[in-house]
C-alpha cells in the first residue's frame, strides 16, 4: 500500500469540465426560448440566434467534452506520485489555460467573430488563444511523461516497453493536433463543394460507429480495469473490429450513393456492435455508482443504433436530412451516449487518483442523473416530433403550427431539466474542492490498479 496525495487536477477537471457543461446548458436554454418566443430574437439584440448556437456548440465540445479526455491524457501519462515534481501543478494550469482559451472564444462568437464554420468557427484572435491552450496542453502532457520515464528509472514504478512505446505514439499524435488545429480552422481550407464526396453515405456512418466503437473498447483499459475473464473476450473484440476496418477500407472514398447495396451492407452491419460492446463492458467490474451510467451509455446506444439505422435508409435519409430529425439524433450521441460515458470516465479517474468520499457523492447523485435522462428524452422526442412535421411540410416552422409550438415547448422544459442537473452537479464538485482542499486529504491507494500497465517496483 502506499499513500498519496491527491492531485489537484482531478479535481480541477471535475469542476471546470461541469462548469462548461452548465454554461452550454445555460445557452442552449436561450436557443430554445428564442425558438419558441421568437420576439426574443429581437430583444437579444445583437446577440443573435446564430452566435449563441455557436457558443453552445463549442462550450459543449471543446468544454464538456474535451476537458475530461485531458484528464485522461493526464491520468494516463503522470506518474503515480501525483503532484511530484511541479506535475500536479502542470496539469492543473493546463487545464485552466484550456478554460480561459475556451472564455475567449465564447466572447468571440457573441461579438460576431467567426468564420462561418461548424465545430471550429475560430477567427482573428480566438484562433491564437486556442491555439496556445493547445499547445500547452501537449506541453504539460509531455513533461507528465518524461517524469514517469524518470520514476520508472528510478524504479518507482514499473511498466512495460510495450505500455511506454503506445503511449509515446499517442504523444507523437497529440503533438500533432495544434497545427493540424490552425490548418482545419482556416477559412480558405474547404471548397464550397467538394468534388470528392456525394455527402453523408453509409460507409461514412460505418467510419463513426468503428472509431466510437474503438474508444468505448479501450476506455475499461485506460481508466486501470481489467477483465473478469483475463481477456479472451476483449481480444475478440478487437479482433472484431480489425477485421471491420479492412471492410471499411474495401469500400473505397469518393463519390457513392447510400442507396449502393454494399453501402446498405455497411449501415447494417454497424449494428454489430452494440451487442458486442454491452458484452465487453459486462466483463469489467465497474464500480456500483457508475452502473447506472453505464446502463445509460447502453440505453442510449441502442438508441442511437435503432434510429440511425432508419435515419440512414434509402427513402428515409433524403427525407429528414437537414431537419429537427437529425438535431435530436445528435442530442441523443452528445447529451444521451456521450455525456454517458464521460462521467463512467471521470468517475474511474476519480477513483484511480481520488477526490476521495466527498468527491464520490457527485457521480452517486440519483436525483441529478434521473433530472438529466429525463430533460434528455424530452429533447430527442421533441425534436424528432418536429422534424417527422417539418419533412411533410417544411414552412409549417414559420406558420405557427401547433405541433412546433408543442415541440419546441418540450424542448425547453427538457432543458431545463438538464440545466437543473448540471448546476446540481457543477454545486456537488465544488463544494468538494472547498470541503476537502488538497492539502488536508490523502487517500490510500493500490498502485498496482492507478494506471494501466504500473505497478509497485
Amino acid at each position: 500500500m502506499l499513500r498519496v496525495k491527491p492531485p489537484a487536477w482531478v479535481e480541477e477537471a471535475q469542476v471546470h469540465a461541469l462548469a462548461w457543461l452548465a454554461a452550454g446548458n445555460l445557452a442552449g436554454l436561450a436557443l430554445a426560448a428564442m425558438l419558441l418566443f421568437p420576439p426574443l430574437g429581437d430583444l437579444s439584440g445583437p446577440l443573435t440566434y446564430g452566435r449563441w448556437a455557436a457558443v453552445h456548440i463549442d462550450l459543449s465540445i471543446y468544454g464538456w467534452c474535451s476537458l475530461p479526455l485531458l484528464a485522461l491524457l493526464f491520468h494516463l501519462y503522470e506518474p503515480p506520485s501525483g503532484d511530484a515534481g511541479g506535475g500536479g501543478r502542470t496539469a492543473t494550469w493546463a487545464i485552466r489555460w484550456w478554460s480561459g482559451a475556451l472564455a475567449f472564444q465564447a466572447v468571440s462568437s457573441l461579438t460576431g467573430h467567426s468564420s462561418g464554420k461548424v465545430f471550429a468557427e475560430w477567427s482573428g484572435a480566438a484562433r491564437w488563444v486556442f491555439l496556445s491552450a493547445w499547445i500547452f496542453a501537449a506541453v504539460a502532457v509531455t513533461a507528465g511523461f518524461a517524469r514517469r520515464l524518470r520514476a520508472r528509472g528510478r524504479g518507482e514504478l514499473a511498466e512495460s516497453r510495450l505500455s511506454l512505446a503506445a503511449k509515446a505514439l499517442g504523444l507523437a499524435f497529440l503533438t500533432a493536433a495544434p497545427p493540424a488545429l490552425i490548418f482545419a480552422a482556416s477559412p480558405g481550407l474547404y471548397p464550397p463543394i467538394n468534388p470528392e464526396s456525394g455527402g453523408a453515405t453509409s460507409g461514412n456512418t460505418l467510419a463513426s460507429v468503428l472509431g466510437v466503437a474503438l474508444l468505448l473498447a479501450l476506455t475499461p483499459f485506460l481508466t486501470g480495469l481489467r477483465p473478469r475473464d483475463g481477456g479472451r473476450f476483449s481480444f475478440f473484440v478487437f479482433a472484431a473490429l480489425a477485421g471491420h476496418f479492412v471492410f471499411l477500407a474495401l469500400l473505397g472514398g469518393g463519390d457513392h450513393s447510400h442507396r449502393e447495396p454494399l453501402q446498405v451492407a455497411a449501415l447494417f452491419s454497424s449494428l454489430v456492435w452494440l451487442p458486442l460492446l454491452a458484452e465487453h463492458w459486462r466483463r469489467f467490474p465497474w464500480p456500483a455508482r457508475s452502473r447506472r451510467w453505464v446502463w445509460a451509455m447502453a440505453a442510449w446506444g441502442l438508441v442511437l443504433a435503432s434510429t440511425g439505422l432508419l435515419a440512414g435508409a434509402p427513402g428515409v435519409a433524403e427525407r429528414i436530412k437537414y431537419t429537427n430529425t437529425l438535431v435530436g439524433h445528435v442530442h441523443a450521441a452528445v447529451a444521451g451516449l456521450t455525456t454517458a460515458w464521460l462521467f463512467v470516465l471521470l468517475d474511474q479517474i476519480a477513483e484511480r487518483r481520488g477526490p476521495g468520499p466527498a468527491g464520490r457523492s457527485l457521480f452517486a447523485d440519483r436525483p441529478a442523473f434521473a433530472a438529466w435522462q429525463l430533460g434528455s428524452v424530452l429533447q430527442v422526442c421533441a425534436l424528432s416530433l418536429v422534424g417527422q412535421a417539418e419533412a411533410g411540410s417544411p414552412q409549417i416552422l414559420w406558420s405557427g403550427a401547433a405541433v412546433v409550438s408543442w415541440g419546441y415547448g418540450l424542448r425547453l422544459a427538457g432543458g431545463l431539466f438538464m440545466a437543473s442537473a448540471a448546476w446540481r452537479w457543477l454545486r456537488a464538485a465544488s463544494n468538494s474542492v472547498a470541503a476537502a482542499p488538497a492539502e488536508e486529504v490523502s487517500h490510500e491507494i493500490l498502485v498496482a490498479d492507478l494506471l494501466p500497465g504500473s505497478r509497485l517496483g
